[in-house]
């Protein structure tokens, strides 16, 4: 039973610590999400109303137990993917309909 719980406990505690990583090292890497979905011409006003939609001012544990919370959903990267593919590209969100 010991044996049972150690193992249990060692899980948990790597599982945590590869998603702390994995958060910590996304969040220091270079560049802003906004500017990438958004470009480069964008105005500073649209740019914060984006981060602010997208949840990136708030603090850090904040966005760290949403990011952890959206792991189960297996969505990774669809929502940004879609947000990206419709700026570059406006008619992606008719189906290609304009």
């Amino acid at each position: 039973m010991t044996y049972v719980l150690n193992r249990l406990l060692s899980v948990i505690l790597t599982r945590f610590l590869i998603t702390l990583v994995t958060f910590a090292v996304t969040n220091i890497l270079p560049g802003d999400v906004a500017m990438m979905i958004m470009g480069t011409q964008s105005n500073e006003a649209a740019l914060e109303g984006l981060r602010q939609s997208l949840g990136l001012s708030d603090p850090l544990i904040v966005q760290y137990w949403r990011w952890i919370g959206g792991l189960d959903t297996a969505n990774f990267l669809t929502d940004w993917q879609r947000a990206n593919r419709s700026s570059q590209n406006p008619s992606a969100l008719s189906g290609g309909r304009r």
